[in-house]
């Protein structure tokens, strides 16, 4: 079975634009998993309700929290370091510990997927723990890709998070999703 475990941003982002339920349908999984330190970064959002839903629905698992601290915040650490743009006076590990988390619990778990925005846990993931990243976009894209939703509904979505967050950039998937 194909394990998928996501990070906090994607989950914020798919449930703003009514697109969480995607997840299980593009990986074709009958659930995926977040980590308890995903879990307490997202409780306070506004989206966290639909997240409650999945998870009472059997949907969305919840991971036990990572054992090991110090190696939870040496990942942690490296995802602050691995941002070029980050100033060393000033970056916070701790700001990283549910990316770090999500890496840890793929590793242990064997995960085929990570759902990770962040570009800096991405490339740590990918290039020092040899786990497969895709951002909430891509699962946006696949859903189209596997006819699970057509074109206009991916518009939506995008314009939703475009309006909701200040999104630039993404006339490469308007172009395409415009199109049919």
């Amino acid at each position: 079975m194909t394990i998928v475990i996501s990070n906090t941003s994607p989950l914020i982002f798919l449930a703003a634009a009514s697109a969480l339920d995607l997840v299980p349908q593009v990986f074709d999984v009958p659930k995926f998993y977040i980590t308890k330190e995903v879990r307490d970064e997202i409780r306070d959002k506004d989206t966290s309700s639909q997240v409650e839903k999945l998870i009472a629905d059997g949907k969305l698992e919840i991971l036990p929290e990572a054992k090991d601290k110090n190696l939870l915040n040496s990942i942690a650490n490296e995802i602050a370091l691995s941002n070029p743009k980050q100033d060393p006076k000033t970056w916070v590990a701790a700001q990283h510990i549910g990316e770090a988390s999500v890496i840890l619990a793929g590793k242990e778990k064997g995960a085929d997927f990570l759902l990770m925005d962040d570009k800096g846990g991405r490339h740590v993931a990918r290039t020092g723990h040899g786990l497969k990243c895709l951002d909430h976009f891509t699962v946006i894209k696949q859903a189209v890709n596997k006819s699970i939703i057509n074109k206009a509904d991916a518009l939506k979505c995008l314009t939703i998070l475009k309006t909701r967050y200040k999104y630039e950039n993404t006339d490469y998937y308007e172009k395409e999703w415009s199109n049919g």
